[in-house]
């Protein structure tokens, strides 16, 4: 069964058929009491039934009685062609005809009813019946006047049957409910689009503890295949990369380092999810440094076995031919050492070197005691 049936001239089609979206899109909540009066179980006022065609002069179709037959409300779209159509007019005599004249909704859009003017808008079976039952005159909607949304809202008033109020004021907090939460979800939106349009500020620290041991130019740093050639005095220091679309964070960077005295480091280093991003990349250097080696001698050119080497806290005897090799960790290279050689019977001897160095000769001379 029909919940309503719309009666209109093919002149007003856009406003039957605002209305019957209007009324089939209107959602029945749960806890508003209301109820669909042709099917509880409905959540919507469904189904309305438009004709969408165009009659001719001749009898009403019978799918047109049928679901005039089978519709519980006239919807009465009441305009000055309205009331000169008509199967308009025959379509409200069925409702008068068949004792359902108070399920008649008229909805002024167009003209002044119940005038008996040249702007009359009612159709002329409603006109008679209301002049010959003056006290059964139909209470219209005018659509003019009330607008789209309370004239909306006044139809499914009437055919709930509760209050205008009462239908109005719930309605109005849900489309104000909805337009907060619309107005919310777009502010979401646009603060995601910005987080996602404004670039990252990225930058490369390069920590370098062991910066006081010598370094020559040359060094590299690639970062995505872009080259930052190191002409610096000291490698500790701070890389400024292009920025990276907002959209890509999270993302990884390829990154390569090489310099002579450092190891060589392939690498990727993460893009972070803030507007500024900065990398640490440790360096650590090769055993360039670590080597410190020598002969201990004579004056005659003799080797000495047993002397003992001590560079900083690392210390070595010399074998049967006078050779040392000390190999010093780390944190205790340097350009420089100094150098400390004793062997009884002989004097101490006491210097700075250069380092790395493999190939040091030392003459040691005879105690004077």
């Amino acid at each position: 069964m029909n919940l309503a049936f719309i009666s209109y001239s093919h002149h007003d089609a856009k406003i039957a058929e605002w209305l019957q979206k209007g009324l089939e899109h209107y959602r029945i909540s749960k806890n508003s009491g209301f109820t669909n009066p042709v099917d509880p179980t409905r959540k919507h006022l469904r189904p309305i039934f438009r004709d969408r065609t165009d009659l001719a002069a001749g009898r009403l179709y019978d799918l047109i009685n049928q679901n005039l037959e089978n519709s519980m409300f006239l919807l009465l779209i009441c305009s000055r062609r309205a009331a000169k159509s008509e199967w308009v007019n025959k379509e409200v005599q069925y409702f008068i005809e068949h004792d359902r004249y108070d399920q008649i909704i008229p909805i002024v859009v167009d003209g002044i009813p119940f005038s008996g003017s040249s702007r009359e808008c009612v159709p002329p079976v409603l006109l008679d019946y209301t002049r010959e039952n003056p006290d059964k005159e139909l209470l219209c909607i005018d659509l003019t006047a009330e607008g789209e949304f309370r004239t909306l809202m006044a139809v499914v008033a009437r055919i709930l049957g509760v209050p205008f109020d009462m239908v109005y004021d719930r309605q109005l907090r849900h489309r104000r409910k909805n337009i907060i939460t619309t107005v919310s979800a777009l502010s979401v939106v646009s603060l995601v689009a910005l987080y996602m349009l404004t670039p990252i500020e990225n930058r490369v620290r390069l920590s370098d503890v062991y910066g006081h041991l010598p370094h020559v130019h040359g060094g590299e740093l690639v970062v995505n295949n872009i080259h930052y050639p190191l002409d610096v005095a000291n490698y500790d220091t701070v890389i400024t990369l292009p920025s990276t679309p907002g959209y890509k964070r999270g993302s990884q960077l390829e990154l390569t380092f090489s310099a002579p005295f450092y190891d060589s480091i392939r690498t990727t280093i993460p893009v972070g999810f803030g507007f500024k991003s900065e990398a640490v990349v440790s360096l650590s250097r090769d055993d360039t440094f670590a080597l410190f080696a020598g002969r201990v001698i004579t004056e005659e050119g003799n080797p000495i076995c047993g002397a003992l080497v001590k560079v900083t806290s690392e210390t070595a005897v010399t074998d049967e031919d006078g050779f040392f090799r000390i190999y010093l960790p780390l944190e205790r290279q340097a350009e420089e050492q100094t150098i400390l050689i004793m062997c009884d019977g002989y004097q101490e001897v006491y210097r700075e070197d250069e380092c790395p160095s493999d190939d040091l000769t030392y003459i040691m001379h005879p105690s004077e005691d």
